[in-house]
C-alpha cells in the first residue's frame, strides 16, 4: 500500500524521484484505519497496531496542494514576461537558469536596491523552473 501512496504523490507532485518517507508511511496507516473502522468500527491502536498521526495527513495534504501548480499558466507568465527583463535581470535570470538547467547548482545572491523589481524576477525564475 506505501508503494501505492508513494506513486500517488510522485503523479501529484510531478516528482518521480520523490522516496519513500515518514509522510507517505503515515499515509498508509491512515488508509489501514479507515479501513478497521469501516469494516469493524475499531483503530489501530484499539487492535494492536501503531495509531497514525492524522495531524501529519493534514500537513502532509496541505503541503501536496501548495505545490501543484497550473503548467500551462506558469509557461505563459514566463513567455509574457521574460521580454520585460531589462538587461541585468536578464543576465540573472539567464545565469540562474543555466544553473538549475545543468544542475550545477551553486549559491546565488541578488543585491540591488529596493524597487528594482527583484520580487518580479524570482517570481519569473520559479515560474520557469516549476
Amino acid at each position: 500500500m506505501s508503494e501505492d501512496v508513494l506513486h500517488r504523490v510522485r503523479r501529484q507532485t510531478l516528482n518521480p524521484t520523490l522516496q519513500m518517507t515518514e509522510e507517505i508511511y503515515n499515509e498508509t496507516l491512515i488508509m489501514i484505519e479507515d479501513m478497521c473502522l469501516l469494516m469493524a468500527n475499531k483503530v489501530l491502536s484499539c487492535l494492536g497496531m501503531t495509531a497514525p498521526n492524522r495531524h501529519m495527513h493534514d500537513a502532509l495534504n496541505y503541503e501536496l496542494q501548495r505545490e501543484q501548480y497550473d503548467i500551462e499558466a506558469l509557461a505563459e507568465t514566463v513567455r509574457t514576461n521574460v521580454p520585460h527583463l531589462n538587461q541585468q535581470q536578464r543576465i540573472a535570470y539567464d545565469t540562474l537558469i543555466e544553473a538549475a538547467n545543468s544542475e550545477s547548482g551553486g549559491i546565488y545572491f541578488l543585491a540591488a536596491p529596493g524597487g528594482t523589481e527583484k520580487t518580479f524576477l524570482i517570481s519569473l525564475l520559479l515560474a520557469r523552473i516549476r
